[in-house]
């Protein structure tokens, strides 16, 4: 879900977490892709900006709709140009990490910049519900352990079946989160 947009620009995904979340490993990787809003790079501040920056642009897809999404990439350089009254002239060459145009380098201007927040996403509720859903692997290891020395066969637990209850749905009111 995307702070400040319209309902019909959310992107839903249908994750099925007995598939999803094989370890807590997994778990870890969804906390990863959580992030604080990436916030557009202000004139003022291009000069900040060096090389291994990571960065989210903002990419049209043509198709029958255009489309605006955005998409990561890593700042590789920076060719500096005066500012003047329009703002900041300079140009980055990026390396694209996700989207159509992965792995490819393409030089943009500001207009279509913005800077990813190094520091993670702070919010308890989120934290909350990975922090449960990676306890819920360690109750099914402390299930599996037990069933292993008495070698008798079990069944699914209540713990797994409570996991795969759990809904990845989230949104806040203060943050871009990214899935």
């Amino acid at each position: 879900m995307f702070e400040n947009s319209t309902e019909d620009a959310d992107e839903w995904y249908e994750y099925d977490p007995g598939a999803d979340f094989a370890s807590p490993g997994d778990v870890d990787a969804l906390r990863a892709r959580f992030r604080q809003e990436c916030l557009p790079l202000d004139h003022a501040h291009c000069r900040d900006l060096r090389p291994g920056d990571k960065l989210c642009l903002a990419y049209y897809i043509h198709g029958e709709v255009e489309e605006l999404k955005y998409y990561d990439a890593v700042l590789e350089t920076v060719k500096r140009a005066a500012h003047g009254v329009e703002g900041c002239a300079c140009r980055f060459t990026v390396r694209w990490t996700e989207g159509p145009r992965s792995g490819c380098l393409d030089k943009v201007g500001i207009k279509v910049v913005c800077c990813v927040p190094e520091s993670p996403i702070q919010d308890p509720v989120l934290s909350e519900f990975l922090d449960d859903l990676t306890k819920k692997f360690g109750e099914d290891q402390g299930t599996a352990t037990t069933a292993s020395q008495q070698a008798a066969p079990t069944p699914i637990s209540d713990s797994e079946e409570e996991l795969c209850r759990y809904s990845l749905a989230y949104s806040s009111s203060s943050s871009l989160f990214v899935l």
